[in-house]
């Protein structure tokens, strides 16, 4: 498969037009795979990552034997840092729209006519059967007559929600969010690597809560890795800003293509973060 891999890359470098580092060409990889995904489905992950490599050796040297180099020295890690601020989410009461139902009419905008008692009619003002012995012309002798406020409809409309339906959600005050004072927000980063510095650190420091460098020592050493994906989230966390922690550490992880040609590791969902609170 490697020969393989070795001879597409020499087609398809014509096609890659950034290629000042390797993420540079990644990204062009990723893109020409979308336009062609049933075939870099046949590929997987792992050759994807190999053909960016192959193509940036050829691209920078006009052969493969960087590429093979970096590609023999490939780690795989997945990195947490946080900024400690408070994680913000959407409100559960109103599903972030900052409106609820409104309790007094249950969201029909229309209450019981306090005037009448929802009836439609009340009493007529205009005849008194016990002094006068005529029918009344107004109520017909029914000693009833159509309610004013509601027009006989036995409904008016909801003075708390302005017959809308809807009030101000209490939980979020109308903002559709809510923070979260207890959880903060969080991103990884699953990279594929040849730095032998970044490697060390991860192997040594995985799964500890000692951290692996600060997020500006990281970012200045991106021309080292092939960023495959990031991801963020929130979870009860009690380590330093701005440091970069090691989740995982591997030399072959199991890994997955999604539709948009992104590389996710199999256990991307973290499978226990306790021992970073």
């Amino acid at each position: 498969m490697d020969e393989k891999i070795k001879k597409t890359a020499s087609k398809l470098q014509g096609l890659v037009i950034h290629y000042d580092d390797p993420g540079e060409v990644y990204y062009d990889v990723r893109k020409i795979a979308e336009t062609q995904s049933d075939y870099f489905y046949y590929l997987g992950p792992d050759n994807i990552i190999k053909l960016a490599l192959y193509i940036y050796s050829l691209k920078k040297t006009g052969d493969l034997k960087l590429g093979e180099k970096m590609i023999n020295n490939l780690s795989f890690v997945q990195l947490l840092t946080t900024e400690n601020k408070s994680t913000i989410k959407e409100c559960e009461s109103c599903d972030g729209s900052g409106m609820e139902r409104c309790e007094r009419c249950k969201g029909s905008g229309i209450i019981e006519c306090p005037t009448c008692d929802g009836d439609g009619e009340v009493s007529c003002e205009y005849c008194n059967p016990e002094v006068y012995s005529y029918e009344c012309d107004e109520c017909n002798g029914s000693e009833t007559i159509n309610c004013n406020d509601c027009e006989g409809s036995g409904g008016v409309y909801c003075p708390s929600c302005n017959r809308d339906g809807e009030t101000v959600c209490e939980t979020c005050g109308g903002e559709g969010e809510i923070t979260s004072e207890d959880e903060v927000s969080y991103e990884i980063y699953f990279i594929a690597t040849w730095n032998k510095q970044i490697q060390d650190l991860c192997e040594l420091r995985a799964e500890t809560l000692e951290p692996v460098m600060s997020l500006t020592q990281f970012l200045r050493l991106s021309n080292d890795y092939l960023q495959l994906t990031r991801w963020d989230g929130s979870a009860e966390l009690n380590i330093d800003k701005d440091q970069m922690y090691c989740l995982d550490y591997s030399n072959e992880p199991e890994m997955h293509l999604q539709k948009n040609m992104l590389i996710r590791p199999r256990n991307r969902y973290i499978r226990d973060l306790d021992y970073l609170k």
